[in-house]
């Protein structure tokens, strides 16, 4: 554990059997601390916490993220065509109110040109083909949240898609698509 600097510890149900699982956790030295999670066999979610007062984090294996469903990312994919139309239309007075301007119009021309997306998962990782995103679900949740938070409200918004979602997101965040594309600052 030294070696590593290890801190978290995910046992497999499928290799071994509770009794060697919990043996191997009571024989481990208390610190420095880690946390211990079960992978049960034939199961997708991992169960643990990392203290006894906490729920811990949900872990699952093989999550459907309706996001990246064909249906849904046609449909995203048109509203991001449309939206994007119509904000260069409105551009000459939305441009006023917006954090950069140049980068608004270059971020519309980037939507319409499938370069990047109005809403998606700035916090979180996604799939490889993902586009980058100028907002997230996260921006339209006001006040500051934690990395954590971030990624739980994004987890959630690729979970549970509909394109209503990122009209939404569009109206509270108006003012805020001149802001660079892609992961926040902070997580560069």
């Amino acid at each position: 554990m030294r070696l590593y600097a290890l801190d978290e510890l995910i046992f497999c149900g499928r290799d071994l059997p509770a009794s060697q699982i919990i043996g191997l956790m009571l024989a481990l030295p208390a610190t420095p601390p880690v946390a211990y999670k079960i992978l049960p066999e034939a199961s997708a979610y991992i169960i643990g916490s990392s203290r006894k007062d906490a729920p811990g984090n949900y872990y699952a294996l093989h999550s459907a993220l309706n996001l990246h469903q064909p249906g849904p990312a046609r449909a995203k994919r048109l509203l991001d065509v449309s939206s994007a139309a119509a904000l260069l239309l409105l551009g000459p007075l939305l441009v006023w109110f917006q954090i950069d301007r140049q980068a608004f119009v270059h971020n519309a021309v980037a939507v319409l040109r499938g370069r990047a997306t109005w809403v998606g998962l700035r916090h979180t990782p996604g799939p490889a083909q993902a586009r980058p995103a100028v907002l997230s679900p996260a921006d339209a949740a006001g006040g500051p949240l934690g990395a954590d938070a971030k990624r739980h409200l994004e987890l959630l918004y690729a979970k549970n898609y509909a394109p209503g979602q990122d009209v939404g997101i569009l109206w509270r965040c108006w003012r805020r698509l001149g802001q660079a594309v892609g992961p926040s600052a902070a997580e560069k």
